[in-house]
């Protein structure tokens, strides 16, 4: 790992949620822009442009006097060395080419599904009839987790810190992922501490969907996970998806590793966004899991419960590790959307 066991990789705007709600400072209308300005006035226009000029000069400042930082440089040497890795990087994070994720999207739902289902026999017809059922709800599930924010205000709409110039908490990893451009939320119920508790403002999906991705972990914590001499962005990218074919390789990947969407939350929940959770899920800080609902009556039946679930969290992990190490997809523990340029919300 880049960073020994019993230290997670925090702060510069990536490892905390509470971090990265400062990293994407919500504002309803363009700075220094006076509300009784004429809409289509040349005063108006002079003061976007103007307002545009210096946000943009402040994000490449910033960008500037992290270029040269050592993070950077490796990893900009470890994707130049991969020519696929390369074409990757250059069209989904430089140019921002939606067409092309899609498509790495979705040969891996492909991926994900053909491992799913398993070969297809005479004998499997039954088990895939009751796969495809047990698929279904999850599908149901991941489809109604709201994508949120936590925030102390209500907004009607979030902008990129490259729209606004808020820029509070910035880093290396940030630099190579070009997080100025996005807004960043998480899932209702299984997703990142930052969208967690109280003062949740749900984000349109009807609005985020053609410009969101969802990617399985912060970049902080896939830093953490990846190993010295080994791209930060290729296991990034791999985690990365459109948000239709995100929704999809959810699904499945939850499918794969528990038995009900119940287990799933009860799990996710209590790790969502919790750096060492995310960062040593399968060493020192495996998921736990615990139901919310079932409730013993007797000390017989409460000892039972305990090795029940200590069984299920040892196949969960078990699952989640052979995933892995087949696709090199990780679990959900640190989930987010992130939405290029701004993102409104539900009222």
């Amino acid at each position: 790992m880049r960073k020994q066991l019993g230290t997670e990789i925090r702060g510069m705007g990536v490892g905390d949620g509470r971090d990265r709600a400062k990293l994407t400072e919500p504002l309803t209308e363009p700075k220094d822009l006076p509300a009784t300005t004429v809409p289509d006035s040349s005063i108006n226009i002079a003061a976007v442009r103007n307002n545009i000029i210096r946000t943009r000069t402040r994000i490449a400042e910033i960008r500037e006097s992290l270029a040269k930082d050592s993070i950077v440089e490796d990893e900009k040497k470890l994707i130049s060395e991969d020519s696929e890795l390369e074409r990757l990087y250059q069209h989904i994070i430089e140019k921002g080419d939606f067409r092309v994720l899609q498509e790495k999207s979705a040969k891996q739902v492909n991926q994900l599904s053909d491992r799913y289902y398993g070969p297809t026999t005479l004998r499997s017809f039954i088990e895939r009839r009751h796969k495809k059922a047990k698929l279904k709800l999850f599908e149901e599930f991941v489809k109604n987790l709201a994508v949120v924010r936590a925030d102390s205000k209500k907004f009607d709409e979030y902008k990129s810190p490259e729209q606004t110039g808020e820029v509070k908490s910035y880093g290396p990893y940030d630099i190579m992922a070009h997080s100025e451009q996005f807004v960043y939320g998480s899932l209702a119920k299984i997703g990142h501490m930052m969208s967690q508790g109280g003062n949740q403002n749900t984000l349109d999906t009807n609005d985020i969907a053609p410009r969101a991705q969802i990617i399985m972990n912060d970049v902080a914590n896939v830093a953490a996970r990846t190993h010295q001499g080994e791209s930060i962005m290729k296991k990034y990218i791999n985690n990365m998806f459109d948000f239709e074919n995100g929704q999809r390789i959810l699904a499945l990947y939850l499918a794969s590793v528990f038995d009900t969407a119940e287990q799933a939350e009860d799990v996710l929940s209590r790790s969502g966004g919790i750096p060492s959770q995310a960062q040593r899920w399968d060493s020192t800080f495996p998921p736990i899991y615990h139901s919310r609902t079932n409730r013993p009556f007797t000390q017989e039946e409460n000892r039972a419960q305990i090795e029940a679930e200590e069984e299920l969290s040892q196949k969960f992990l078990t699952n989640m590790m052979s995933i892995l190490a087949e696709t090199g997809i990780e679990p959900p523990l640190s989930v987010e959307v992130r939405v290029k340029d701004s993102a409104k919300t539900l009222r």
